[in-house]
């Protein structure tokens, strides 16, 4: 698990233009009006060609009309003003995205789209909607952890993903290039569609904070995190250098642009407007190409989603307040709502390094859809990285595992399907494998010597698979105990004893969980200065053949010392070398040696003159005693 260190730096923010309209207007438009509720240019639209007509015959057309052409947005999302129309005079329409018209300001729009839809060279018109950053000024204090990441489990997500070969384009206000002291570690050149320059200096302040909840340098000892710290982003400018807010054409030619130049996911932080067929096609176009279009729902308390966010291809992003981990989310008041909404994420008090036109650059605390959105553009690059682009299946892994009061996945207009989920979004997603459970029982857990123990592992669980292997070993010498879900073993010294069960599943993945053993002196211990030596003098063997035989002999003969090769033989080794090699030859000559003979001393020369394992003597017996019943040895049953 990755943590990140956070450096203070207060800041006080003037975030006021970000919520309401400045007084004038820039030269990008002279105006605006309104049209059908929504806030669009007063002296430009948009038009969609008629496939088969030429650029120059739309053109005569509009001239005869009154009207002229503006700007032509290409599918790549190049823009090319009226100076280059002549190298494009030949173009059809099925070769250009759209053409944005200038039109009277001082004419009634809706009056001039009806004129303008009717011209022959004209397949559709829409008008040029203004959209506006979705963010909600909040208290420019910030915390030194952002407790957003771990709400949604990015932390446990980076345990499997960081971002690593993902590129997520920002559209937005551009990205901060100078005086960053924490900025995003792999940013692209990207493109400024209201200047048709690469100059994507952000003057505002919202794409920058925006881009760095996505993928801000992380595990630096700097600043704060971003969620795919190791993606790339590129930054798609649509604003001007002001909160004057972005044109419907700049936006959809950004979106192409993305498509165009290898983005993986898009990210829209913004709202306004209404429904415009170009736009609608332009993110069906990026979906069929697998990139993930993701946008804020807006914030204005409503029960209905801005566009582009509303597009059935888009996923529309609510935002939901801040909480504990594991507890259940709730939408922030000022988050829109209802059918479009598809799921939420963190949106209110978040911190990242940002720009402010006052203060400069700092780390701020913002809140609104525009903050949430970006949480999961970035949760979606984690995806990205770790199965690969599959814009429906991201979308539904993001969906299928997101969490509210009402379960998992389960949709509800307050919230969607629910707060999303990194690391359960990455498991469901790309299939990673997640680690059984180990339960340890024993009974009894304390006694007299000598004490016999069951131990049980049968409550041992895997979710997504089945446990194959369960060994129980002493903790501190890693001694075997033994191997299988039950097994019983006796206990003959003082002493307290930490048993550890290790269970392995069917993709290699282990747990494990420890249970105590308490030993009291009782008639068999001959040592009270015992502890927690992880060692014992007996031992229980299974009920195997070979198990059932090395009791039998561990009967009458003391496995104390026992050597191989110089180096001690626990009983429970002993038991593995043997069952390991059962059926070999070594088996069938240490059954056959047992059948001879009748005592230890017979025993030992026998395997040692007849089987291809070597044996040694303990010594423990006095050299006067009669040796053939307490000699001390033990062969190993592999070669």
């Amino acid at each position: 698990m990755h943590r990140r260190s956070f450096i203070p730096r207060l800041v006080l923010a003037a975030c006021f233009l970000f919520l309401f309209p400045l007084a004038s207007f820039a030269t990008m438009y002279s105006a605006s009006t309104w049209y059908e509720g929504h806030e669009a240019a007063a002296d430009s639209c948009i038009i969609e060609f008629a496939p088969d007509f030429s650029v120059i015959d739309v053109r005569h057309e509009l001239a005869a009309a009154g009207w002229s052409l503006r700007q032509l947005s290409m599918l790549d999302g190049t823009l090319v003003e009226a100076d280059d129309f002549d190298a494009l005079a030949l173009y059809k329409g099925d070769e250009i995205a759209i053409g944005v018209v200038d039109i009277d300001p001082a004419t009634d729009l809706a009056a001039q789209l009806e004129e303008l839809r009717d011209l022959s060279g004209v397949r559709d018109v829409a008008p040029n909607y203004i959209h506006r950053v979705l963010m909600t000024p909040n208290d420019p204090y910030y915390s030194s952890q952002q407790g957003n990441f771990r709400q949604i489990y990015v932390n446990d997500a980076w345990d499997i993903a960081t971002g690593q070969g993902a590129t997520v384009a920002v559209i937005d206000t551009g990205y901060r290039k100078t005086g960053m002291t924490d900025p995003v570690k792999n940013l692209l050149t990207g493109y400024d569609f209201w200047g048709n320059d690469s100059n994507v200096q952000d003057y505002i302040g919202h794409g920058t904070h925006v881009s760095n909840t996505v993928a801000e340098n992380t595990n630096n000892g700097k600043g704060c995190a971003g969620i795919a710290y190791n993606a790339k982003l590129m930054p798609l400018k649509v604003f001007p250098d002001y909160d004057q807010g972005a044109l419907e054409s700049d936006i959809l030619s950004a979106i192409n642009y993305a498509v165009s130049n290898g983005a993986d996911v898009i990210n829209m932080s913004l709202g306004g407007g209404g429904y415009v067929s170009s736009t609608n096609n332009a993110i069906n176009n990026a979906v069929s190409h697998d990139v993930v279009v993701v946008a804020a729902s807006g914030n204005e308390y409503a029960g209905t989603v801005d566009y582009p966010a509303a597009y059935e291809n888009c996923i529309a992003v609510g935002a939901t307040n801040r909480h504990s981990v594991g507890a259940n989310p709730s939408r922030a008041d000022f988050s829109n709502y209802g059918s479009a909404l598809d799921i939420s994420a963190p949106g209110v008090d978040i911190v990242q390094e940002a720009y402010e036109p006052t203060w400069g650059v700092g780390f701020y605390s913002f809140g609104g859809t525009s903050m949430a959105s970006p949480h999961i553009a970035g949760v979606a690059a984690l995806l990205v990285e770790h199965g690969g682009a599959d814009a429906s299946g991201i979308r539904q892994a993001m969906c299928n595992t997101a969490r509210s009061s009402s379960g998992v996945g389960k949709w509800t207009s307050q919230l969607g399907y629910g707060e999303v989920d990194a690391y359960a979004a990455l498991v469901e997603y790309a299939g990673v494998n997640q680690a059984p459970t180990a339960v340890a029982k024993a009974t009894p857990t304390k006694g007299s010597a000598p004490l016999k123990v069951t131990f049980d592992g049968t409550d041992s669980k895997d979710s997504d698979g089945k446990i194959v292997q369960y060994t129980w070993r002493y903790k501190q010498s890693n001694d075997l105990v033994g191997t299988g879900k039950k097994l019983t073993y006796t206990f003959h010294d003082t002493g307290t004893y930490n048993i550890v069960l290790t269970v392995k599943d069917n993709q290699g993945a282990t747990a494990t969980d420890t249970v105590q053993i308490v030993i009291t002196p009782g008639s068999d211990d001959d040592d009270d200065t015992g502890g927690d030596d992880d060692t014992g003098d007996d031992y229980d063997f299974d009920d195997s053949d070979c198990g059932k035989l090395l009791q039998t002999i561990y009967n009458k003969c003391d496995f104390s010392l026992v050597y191989e090769n110089g180096q001690n033989i626990s009983p429970a080794s002993a038991l593995t070398m043997c069952e390991n090699s059962s059926g070999g030859n070594n088996w069938e000559c240490l059954q056959s040696c047992y059948d001879q003979v009748d005592n230890c001393d017979d025993m030992e020369a026998c395997v040692t003159e007849h089987c291809s394992v070597q044996l040694s003597d303990g010594g423990s017996s006095d050299d006067d005693s009669d040796s053939s019943a307490d000699d001390n040895f033990l062969w190993g049953c592999g070669s």
